[in-house]
């Protein structure tokens, strides 16, 4: 992950950006150019199911985040703390 760090481009972006930093490090294609000919996610390309316009006014959730990676051809496995104790959680980890 360290290679991809992305610092966030506004406040609000802490759940765009680790999910940048993520689709990033497992060389997720974004589908389409960044700058140029290089591909590579940013905040911006993670507006298809929520307008920046409102990310920037409150943020995602954890569903969203998990919705936004699935829309990017991520496998994602949602768990909540709060349905789980630590043993599980470091088996999923």
């Amino acid at each position: 992950l360290a290679e991809h760090f992305q610092c966030q481009a506004h406040p609000a972006f802490c759940g765009l950006t680790t999910l940048t930093m993520v689709l990033n490090s497992l060389q997720i294609d974004p589908g389409r150019p960044w700058k140029g000919p290089w591909r590579w996610f940013t905040e911006e390309m993670l507006d298809c199911c929520k307008p920046l316009s409102d990310i920037v006014r409150y943020g995602i959730s954890l569903r969203e985040f998990a919705t936004l990676a699935r829309c990017q051809d991520a496998h994602v496995e949602l768990h909540y703390a709060s349905a789980c104790c630590v043993d599980e959680f470091r088996e999923a980890v």
